[in-house]
């Protein structure tokens, strides 16, 4: 009965948290008009910032970043073999609305599980 009642006070404050006014909604990549292979890490890095994350095998190291593009989160990989970018690629596109809802439902999860 107490996760109702947080469900009806949590769940729309959180969802017009999710509203846009505070970023501007962007319509074209920053990658898209990246054409350029055999660059280095350092220069990619240098022209777009640190990176989300990076993946390391043994001659391969892939940067990911993300970016919100309208209600889409687009997540773009660069890929480098013995330090030169072989590849870049679009790895994942998800809807940004099904992120928030997960973000929600693991926060009632997690209010759900103190309360007991």
């Amino acid at each position: 009965m107490k996760l109702n009642k947080l469900y009806y006070l949590i769940v729309p404050f959180l969802m017009a948290s999710c509203s846009s006014i505070s970023t501007p909604i962007k319509n074209e990549s920053k990658f898209l008009n990246f054409i350029t292979l055999g660059v280095s890490k350092e220069q990619i890095i240098e022209q777009y910032g640190t990176p989300l994350s990076i993946g390391v095998s043994e001659n391969t190291e892939i940067l990911y970043y993300s970016e919100k593009l309208k209600d889409f989160i687009v997540t773009t990989e660069f890929i480098f073999e013995n330090k030169k970018l072989k590849e870049k690629k679009v790895s994942k596109i998800e809807n940004s609305y099904q992120s928030d809802f997960r973000k929600i439902y693991s926060l009632l999860e997690d209010i759900e599980k103190k309360g007991k």
